[in-house]
């Protein structure tokens, strides 16, 4: 989906954020046949916003666990960003941990974003 020229969408949905975006680049695997992974430079994509997930892991009593896999949700344009690159929102480094749900070819109404799962980057993923 293109931008038009008052960075919103096609449909009219604003990019009204810029968020640093460092690309994934997998080269290859190290002497013990681990992949190794880096990340290139800053760039600056924008985007519709994002959310933060502050649930806990624990239920109401604190005796049932829920399982979370993922931090929140980044909201741009598909294909603007992939799964792994990094995304840094606050000071904070989240990984794009999915390659996007696209809602673009709903019947009813495009908004021409995709919606991306993030996790909370910890130093080291693993390919």
């Amino acid at each position: 989906m293109a931008r038009s020229r008052s960075h919103s969408t096609k449909s009219g949905y604003p990019l009204p954020f810029r968020v640093q975006v460092r690309r994934r680049e997998d080269s290859g695997e190290d002497s013990f046949g681990n992949p190794v992974t880096r990340w290139g430079g800053p760039q600056i994509v924008r985007v519709a916003g994002w959310s933060i997930s502050d649930s806990p892991e624990s239920g109401p009593d604190d005796k049932d666990i829920r399982r979370v896999d993922w931090a929140g949700a980044l909201f741009a344009l598909p294909g603007d960003v992939h799964a792994g690159d990094l995304v840094q929102l606050g000071g904070v480094d989240f990984v794009i941990a999915d390659g996007g749900h696209d809602f673009t070819h709903g019947p009813w109404w495009n908004p021409g974003l995709a919606e991306y799962k993030l996790r909370i980057f910890e130093g080291v993923e693993r390919g």
